[in-house]
């Protein structure tokens, strides 16, 4: 029996059980050990499988729902004259710096590292430095170090997770920078916090001209 400890019944949600097996010795290690011969170092002498289960949606009741704060909207952005960033604007804004940003609606706080030869590294997570084995991750890519490509086009940021594709829209709202990821339904959950450059916090963001 599990029980969730930050469960909100004004917040949909799902839950899911992930399985993971004990490791075991891969094909290769297995006729290494049986021809008496060396494994192969190229590859993992183990592996481990995983499963999980179907999810359980939770919905909250209409009443659950009406003290709580509406979200953010792309919409709302446009009403308050927010300007969106040019793919000029962003690169000057990210590329070769570390972006400290927030997601506002669950408070969790990340650092990612945009390359200039496209690639994007997770940093942190919540002021956790993350080491090149913290693999499974779900903001990894299943690779050392987390390495995921990134391109700038169109005004917007292109970048994966997991394997999935999505594209993110920075927008100048008065004196902060909020950006809203494609597959979010329409709203608006980041806020940049930081940028550093160099190894040296800057502490304000240039605004775009």
């Amino acid at each position: 029996m599990w029980t969730d400890p930050d469960f909100d019944p004004s917040l949909d949600a799902f839950y899911y059980a992930r399985v993971l097996e004990i490791p075991t010795p891969r094909w290769t290690t297995i006729q290494a050990a049986e021809l008496g011969q060396v494994p192969p170092a190229v590859v993992a002498a183990t592996v481990q499988e995983r499963a999980w289960s179907s999810p359980i949606w939770y919905t909250p009741i209409a009443e659950a729902r009406k003290g709580v704060a509406p979200g953010t909207m792309v919409a709302d952005l446009k009403a308050k004259g927010a300007v969106v960033f040019s793919d000029a604007q962003l690169k000057d804004l990210i590329v070769g710096k570390i972006v400290s940003a927030k997601n506002t609606v669950t408070g969790q706080r990340f650092e990612i590292l945009y390359g200039s030869t496209g690639r994007r590294m997770m940093v942190s997570i919540d002021g956790k430095r993350l080491e090149p084995g913290d693999l499974f991750h779900p903001n990894h890519q299943m690779e050392a170090g987390s390495p995921a490509p990134y391109e700038i086009k169109d005004g917007q940021l292109v970048t994966t997770l997991d394997n999935a594709p999505f594209a993110v829209t920075v927008y100048k709202v008065g004196d902060k920078y909020v950006a809203a990821r494609s597959n979010e339904f329409g709203y608006a959950n980041y806020e940049v916090e930081r940028i550093e450059d160099s190894g040296v916090t800057t502490g304000v963001i240039p605004m775009p001209r």
